[in-house]
């Protein structure tokens, strides 16, 4: 009997082991976006800086939806630096990201563009949503086109950087905090 309980107890000490190695390894290579955002933390770093000069394409010539279906020009955002938070209403990291965002200060909201382009096919779903989880975005609904303008969207959240020229500067996938949006805003303001 002890013999059982001292096999169980190894292993039990041995589930964090493999957990910490598979969020290290993973976080590093950036496998796991999430993992990676992680392993940032525990580093002491603050994600990748953007660039200047680093485009990655414009939203000038993008077109999405409105929630009632009207067709939307992401160009409308140009002259201000954006942050477009790709989402659905489905997937609780969104749901985190969202808070996340509804907690910033307005003032600092104030010096940028937040734009929520919800994945959700049905807009009367993200409707529902927002009754019951108001936002201080402009929430609009994406289209295969501009998930493709961003890279391929293939995971949610994903946040697209845009600087005041309507230049994309960086595509970044997982939940970020408020002080690495507040960062990673300034840098797009530096950005051209």
């Amino acid at each position: 009997m002890a013999s059982r309980l001292t096999k169980w107890g190894v292993r039990a000490a041995l589930v964090p082991v493999i957990a910490a190695g598979y969020v290290t390894l993973a976080g590093l290579t950036g496998y796991c976006p999430n993992c990676a955002n992680i392993m940032d933390t525990v580093l002491g770093r603050a994600g990748t800086p953007i660039q200047p000069g680093a485009s990655k394409g414009s939203i000038k010539e993008l077109s999405v939806y409105g929630l009632n279906g009207e067709s939307v020009s992401l160009s409308r955002f140009v002259g201000k630096p954006t942050v477009i938070d790709v989402w659905a209403t489905w997937c609780p990291p969104c749901r985190t990201q969202r808070k996340v965002i509804h907690g910033l200060d307005v003032e600092f909201l104030e010096t940028f563009n937040m734009v929520s382009l919800s994945t959700d096919t049905n807009p009367g779903i993200v409707t529902s949503y927002l009754e019951k989880n108001p936002s201080n975005m402009t929430d609009l609904m994406s289209t295969s086109e501009a998930l493709k303008a961003f890279g391929g969207v293939s995971a949610i959240p994903t946040l697209v950087f845009v600087d005041s020229t309507g230049q994309i500067r960086d595509v970044s996938t997982g939940v970020h905090s408020a002080s690495e949006l507040k960062r990673r805003v300034q840098g797009l303001a530096q950005a051209r």
